[in-house]
């Protein structure tokens, strides 16, 4: 439920605000909105004096000085402000109107509106009343008889002074005296910008839907009593011949938007599926939040979105890396199959500028896009090709790479390419390239950037290079070829005996057989495959991605010294780079009762525009018995929820040790007996279970003997670097020990490192830095006897976020 009151605002003008409860309302993303609430005040009238017999001057005179909640915007009348008094008696007549303007020196609550000469015949009454528009410059659509308006509002709207696009503040006023009293027709989003918001020069508004929408046509009906009565016209409306589907608000000259307050004015209706609100950057980027209830906007009403804080344009690329193979770096992994992370397609760093094929008898290809190993043995079986290669160039490339690195080098499909080129843009990697439609978004170029600059470190070209038009092993006629134009993002077609360049790609599927000359190919690999963790015998695949500045994610297949292939999964951060550790527990939680819930339900409430979420795994044990508790004290913001271990003498892993953040950030991992002395120094801390790794040295005891399971640890180095590990069992992997584990904590450098619940509680969410959405990124052992991937409620969580 959404609450709905009236507050006004001083001047001429009475604006209703529209307050909501903020506990009903959530922004889904990256990045998110504090929601702030307005006050209620009794409905007063701003009145305007109009002659009775010619009407050359209107006189408006403000109401007592009041604020817009407490923002300390004043709306007063301004220079040059002017009213449209019109009429039109039918469709077929001519319509009949007249503006009235203002002149005043600053802005006032007291302003004399004169008839403006020559700008037309002051309008009969309607019914006994006069109907009168602000501003003027309104566009309407028509103006009956019946007392029936139609209005259409800005789409594009303007910031202008911190405050309203007052071009798109319409209000309207009927009066059959010399009081006029304007209300408004359109409602408002607010929102306050400050010096620690993120840049962004343009927000968008649409509905949650994408289907009902703003700007259509605004009916405005008089009756009896010359109330007005409001309706949407969403269906058939149009405005300048089409629909519109959004409104925007953007700076005059498309820069920033300085500290402030701003308005955009939205058309008043219900929006059964809320609202999406997207920001965007002067360098293209944009992140969407979303207020997912349904809204009812009332004439004007204001919402108040709050103020905006950091925006996570997510500009981070992931999967896109260099592809490495005996130690030959032989291209860039341009696409990940998100089902199965060895399947991977790879475009090689060479390329030249090359004639295709001059037989189409030897081709006769039409689009093919999964059977280039037959095209390839086709081509190069053939008399012409064996004769003179040199004939085929493009297809003698692969040819070669194939015979000097193995794999299966081709020429790629277009659908191939338009994959590597949304890679190449920042795009997702469903979105389309029409054939011979130009793109017209802003290309990413930090994608752009990042994908060249590695491109060129393992001696290759970049993308565009000397060229931005690729060829592709699809025919479009007996002598045309299709190709790919990367600065125009286009499809397109020509004779196969034209110049153009190839890039040879090639797919990565090693289902189990992996190579191990090619891995680890990131610098954590090579760690975790070095000597200080025996018990990893080899990394048999990994792969990174940067989250944000400070936190890096690590996905990697390792082998362990008895043979047992192991998924784990690693986040590795930097508290110096402005990141803090937060002990995360249920919503419903407080120290007299527990409540468990699920990791991701945890992630989505602690995570805030301000202060964003980049990563989190389960944290302590609990006893299931009602009452449901902890096993090890939990603090939360320096707030003690408890302070005590429970021991169970038959789960001998539980209960050992606790793991916390001081008051000056640093982490510390210590046996259950050091809590009382140490617990006032705690800011964050939960309990935990064994201890694997202590002054860098991995334990012994419990650590030698435990058994195969799913786990969770946690662990810090000298230099207060946080390792937060997961590994998967019970679905096609048997789980670590805590030997195994205490190796790869081993091996990171950690001097401490410690084991939290495990099994089906084990859980990691990462922010994903392209989509912005937290995601669970191992499988969760739950249930037991089916296929996994079900999360299971637990009582506490640790948690990065932005500090």
């Amino acid at each position: 439920m959404i609450r709905w009151e009236t507050i006004l605002i001083d001047s001429k003008i009475d604006i209703p605000i529209m307050a909501m409860n903020t506990n009903h309302i959530i922004l889904l993303i990256a990045a998110a909105l504090v929601f702030a609430s307005c006050i209620r005040e009794e409905p007063e009238t701003a009145l305007g004096k109009v002659q009775k017999e010619d009407l050359v001057e209107i006189t408006a005179t403000s109401l007592p000085t009041k604020v817009l909640t407490q923002d300390g915007i004043n709306i007063l009348w301004e220079n040059n402000d002017a009213i449209l008094l019109r009429f039109q008696e039918d469709a077929s007549t001519i319509p009949v109107s007249c503006t009235y303007t203002t002149t005043v020196a600053s802005p006032s609550a007291t302003a004399v509106f004169k008839k403006n000469k020559d700008s037309g015949i002051i309008p009969n009454k309607v019914d006994g009343k006069y109907i009168a528009v602000y501003p003027a410059s309104v566009h309407y659509i028509a103006w009956a008889k019946k007392n029936n308006i139609l209005f259409a509002l800005n789409p594009d709207q303007i910031a202008r002074d911190k405050g309203f696009d007052r071009s798109s503040a319409i209000m309207i006023s009927s009066s059959d005296n010399d009081e006029f009293t304007f209300r408004h027709v359109v409602s408002y989003i607010r929102f306050t910008v400050t010096s620690n918001s993120s840049p962004f020069n343009k927000i968008t508004v649409t509905s949650g839907d994408d289907s009902q929408f703003m700007v259509s046509r605004i009916r405005v009906s008089f009756d009896e009593n010359f109330s007005y009565v409001l309706e949407c016209l969403n269906s058939s409306g149009t405005v300048n011949r089409q629909t519109r589907d959004y409104v925007s608000l953007s700076t005059a000259d498309n820069t920033n938007f300085t500290p402030g307050t701003y308005y955009v004015a939205i058309n008043p209706d219900t929006y059964a599926k809320g609202l999406k609100f997207t920001f965007e950057n002067s360098e293209g980027y944009a992140v969407t939040m979303s207020y997912d209830g349904s809204l009812v906007a009332d004439p004007g009403y204001v919402m108040d979105i709050g103020t905006v804080g950091v925006l996570d344009y997510h500009v981070t690329l992931p999967y896109i890396s260099i592809y490495k193979e005996r130690n030959n770096k032989l291209g860039l992994i341009f696409y990940e199959d998100p089902e199965d992370s060895s399947k991977q397609k790879v475009v090689s760093a060479g390329g030249g500028l090359m004639k295709w094929a001059t037989s189409n008898d030897e081709w006769r290809i039409n689009n093919y896009k999964k059977d280039y190993d037959y095209v390839h043995a086709i081509v190069t079986s053939s008399d012409a090709y064996m004769s003179n290669p040199e004939d085929f160039p493009a297809i003698k490339l692969c040819d070669e790479m194939r015979k000097s690195y193995g794999g299966n080098w081709h020429v790629p499909s277009v659908d191939e390419m338009n994959i590597l080129f949304n890679a190449y843009y920042g795009k997702t990697h469903d979105t389309p390239v029409s054939k011979g439609v130009e793109y017209k978004d802003n290309p990413s170029m930090a994608a752009a950037a990042h994908f060249d600059l590695l491109m060129k470190s393992i001696g290759g070209e970049p993308i565009l290079g000397q060229s931005s038009e690729y060829w592709t092993c699809g025919q479009n006629t007996g002598g045309n070829l299709q190709y790919v134009n990367l600065s125009r993002y286009i499809n397109a077609s020509d004779l196969q005996t034209t110049e153009r360049y190839v890039r040879c790609v090639r797919d990565v599927n090693d289902n189990g057989q992996y190579d191990v000359a090619k891995y680890p190919q990131t610098n954590i690999g090579q760690l975790i495959k070095g000597s200080l963790s025996p018990k990893i015998a080899d990394v048999l695949w990994d792969t990174t991605y940067n989250v944000t500045s400070g936190v890096d994610y690590y996905k990697m297949k390792v082998i362990t010294s008895t043979e047992e292939i192991q998924d784990i999964y690693l986040l590795r951060t930097d508290l110096s780079k402005g990141l803090d550790l937060k002990v995360a527990v249920s919503d419903e939680t407080t120290s007299a009762t527990w409540y468990k819930q699920a990791l991701s339900e945890m992630a989505t409430n602690l995570n805030t525009m301000s202060n964003p979420l980049y990563g989190m795994i389960n944290a302590d044990f609990c006893d299931n018995r009602e009452p449901i508790n902890p096993r090890g004290p939990v603090h939360c913001g320096g707030q003690v929820l408890c302070s005590s271990f429970d021991l169970d003498p038959s789960l001998t892993h539980q209960g050992l040790s606790y793991v916390g953040l001081t008051t000056d950030g640093k982490m510390t991992i210590a046996p259950s007996g050091s809590y009382e002395s140490a617990k006032n120094t705690l800011r964050e801390c939960t309990g935990a279970g064994v201890i694997l790794l202590l002054d860098s040295e991995i334990q012994g005891g419990l650590v030698a003997s435990s058994g195969r399971d799913p786990r969770t640890g946690i662990g810090y180095t000298q230099a207060n670097i946080i390792w937060m590990l997961a590994v998967d069992g019970r679905h096609g992997t048997t789980g670590m020990t805590y030997a195994e584990m205490a190796s790869i904590f081993k091996g990171l450098g950690c001097v401490a490192a410690v084991n939290l619940d495990g099994g089906g509680s084990t859980e990691m969410i990462v922010r994903n830095p392209v989509t912005g959405s937290l995601d669970i990124c191992n499988w969760p052992s739950d249930p037991t006897d089916g296929s996994g991937g079900q999360e299971r409620p637990r009582l506490n969580a640790w948690a990065i976020v932005k500090k």
